[in-house]
């Protein structure tokens, strides 16, 4: 005999002389397996109740109409959970439990409609919320609420009909040359923090100004700074295969963040003295043994190194004692290494790759605007092509790969 498909359950009259329907089906929301039982007087009045039934599961209905904007954020949370980084969930669930619950929650889902969803996103606005953080408020509800579509929870998505306030794009603060020299000398100076002989403290510092010479080499996200290991350093280039996340080791942000950085020999050369100093304190004080597996920007007792840690016990008091723009974050450096390169001539296609970018676009995107004389530059090219004559010494190289 064929086996029945949840849904199409079994007829049968009990002991009582009532019918009974009873069947298997899969909750919508919770993906749990749930028995669904329907009696009657008769047949007939069966029949009836069970289409009825089973158009409400079609619809899914059944689920939703007791379930609200608070129950499927929750739901949404336990099932997205497995499939995304550690970092990613957590700021799904700050902005569900800070945003979205408090103004929207007691909703019922199947009734949540466009205008109160707008009004939500308007008055975060209005409260002072930056418009970034409201669009990645609105780009996280809408993510939600796809797959309650996608679990048939409700028909459309009612933030598809929203629009997020305007956002202003604004270049990213990078350091010219001199500045860069000034922090790198005031960073391995370091004295903007108290005179000591700790061996641990000042064993961090000289890890700190290491990775800060590291970082404006090379381009690298914090996280992946920090979960290096000797071996990712091979030949002169800088393999990038891990990155921090929360407390723990995961790999990279994107598949294109995967890449090898060939780095320059003066940061070599300071990750050569930092690799003897780092042995040196090891041997001196045995709180770890150095291997290949071991981590390039290890803390005084060997772990991790946490990024709100170097931020505030170095970090913020070196930008102030250096004169840095106010503004100016650790992940300015990538925007800080790309410009320098961009205008000292090297192909937009190599500096793509050495961030780690998907494309020559988002680099552009990023970047462009940042990159100062090279307009000017194509101006006296295009003189040269019209008049003639050969091309200035001066000018630039290109920046974009030929068609």
């Amino acid at each position: 005999m064929k086996r029945r498909r949840n849904g199409e359950g079994s007829y049968y009259r009990g002991l009582d002389g009532i019918y009974v329907f009873s069947c298997r089906y899969t909750d919508a929301v919770t993906g749990e397996p749930k028995r669904k039982t329907i009696t009657a007087a008769t047949r007939d009045k069966l029949d009836t109740k069970v289409v009825e039934w089973q158009e409400k599961v079609k619809m899914r209905n059944m689920q939703s109409e007791h379930v609200t904007v608070d129950d499927w954020c929750r739901q949404f949370l336990v099932n997205v959970k497995p499939s995304v980084k550690e970092k990613t969930y957590k700021n799904y669930e700050g902005i569900i439990r800070k945003h979205i619950i408090p103004a929207i929650g007691k909703i019922r889902l199947d009734k949540l409609t466009p205008a109160q969803v707008q009004n939500m996103i308007n008055n975060l606005h209005a409260s002072g919320l930056a418009p970034v953080s409201v669009a990645t408020v609105r780009r996280a509800l809408s993510i939600c609420l796809n797959q309650a579509v996608a679990f048939r929870l409700i028909s459309i998505n009612p933030v598809n009909a929203t629009k997020a306030p305007r956002i202003e794009k604004k270049l990213p603060i990078v350091l010219n040359q001199e500045q860069i020299i000034r922090l790198l000398e005031t960073a391995e100076v370091c004295d903007f923090l108290p005179q000591t002989d700790d061996d641990s403290r000042l064993y961090l510092r000289k890890c700190y100004y290491t990775a800060l010479c590291l970082a404006i080499d090379s381009g690298c996200r914090i996280g992946e700074l920090l979960a290096l290991r000797w071996r990712d350093l091979t030949d002169g280039r800088l393999y990038i295969s891990r990155a921090l996340e929360g407390s723990k080791i995961g790999t990279p942000k994107t598949a294109n963040s995967y890449r090898a950085i060939t780095l320059s020999r003066s940061v070599l050369a300071i990750l050569k003295e930092w690799h003897d100093y780092q042995a040196a304190y090891c041997d001196k004080w045995g709180f770890w043994s150095m291997t290949g597996d071991s981590l390039i920007f290890a803390n005084s007792w060997g772990n991790l190194v946490y990024p709100q840690n170097l931020s505030k016990r170095w970090w913020k008091p070196l930008l102030k004692a250096a004169g840095m723009p106010v503004g100016f974050h650790w992940h300015n450096l990538r925007a800080t290494m790309a410009t320098q390169l961009l205008q000292g001539g090297v192909p937009v296609k190599a500096v793509s790759e050495r961030l780690g970018h998907s494309n020559v676009s988002v680099t552009l995107s990023k970047y462009a605007g940042l990159i100062h004389g090279i307009e000017e530059q194509a101006a006296v090219v295009m003189d040269d092509v019209i008049r003639g004559t050969e091309p200035a010494d001066n000018y630039l190289p290109a920046t974009q790969d030929s068609d």
